[in-house]
């Protein structure tokens, strides 16, 4: 047995500033970007729970603290100083959402970073191929709106196609 479909999936990829944030239905294929910073994302998960009531929801948060490792980043001394400590904030605004969503009640879940081998820098996801898997895309993406959005496809178990440019 597999995990449970939910009907609208919303997924976070966790930002200090504003976090991307893909809200997916699984059915329709529909899809809504947007970024918020940290307060505006809890008021729009209540807001999506109560337009949304009696639909099976489930908040999946990138969740960079179950790699094994971390990323390595060339950068050294000061410079890696700042980059570690970025990174670790952004992972506390991914735990405390996933605290504030169930201390709200609704379904959430961590997910460990897929797998980077897109063509964008240290194999990011470019809009152009997220345009390709998903369809019709608004005409400016984010980075963590595109990971977030991958993120949500991959949870729905919907194909991810890859083409070769």
């Amino acid at each position: 047995m597999g995990k449970k479909r939910y009907e609208l999936v919303i997924a976070v990829d966790p930002d200090i500033d504003k976090s991307g944030v893909c809200v997916l239905s699984p059915s329709t294929r529909q899809i809504i970007l947007t970024s918020l910073p940290f307060p505006s994302l809890i008021d729009f998960i209540k807001e999506a729970r109560e337009r949304y009531k009696g639909v099976d929801i489930v908040v999946i948060v990138e969740a960079g603290w179950l790699n094994e490792k971390s990323n390595f980043h060339k950068a050294r001394g000061k410079s890696g100083e700042r980059i570690a400590k970025y990174v670790g904030r952004n992972q506390q605004t991914g735990i405390l959402l996933l605290q504030m969503c169930e201390h709200i009640g609704i379904p959430c879940e961590e997910v460990k970073p897929l797998t980077k081998h897109w063509k964008g820098d240290e194999g990011k996801i470019t809009h152009e191929e997220l345009s390709y898997i998903v369809g019709s895309l608004p005409k400016r993406t984010n980075q963590d709106q595109r990971d977030a959005t991958i993120m949500a496809w991959w949870y729905a178990d919907l194909p991810i196609k890859i083409k070769t440019w």
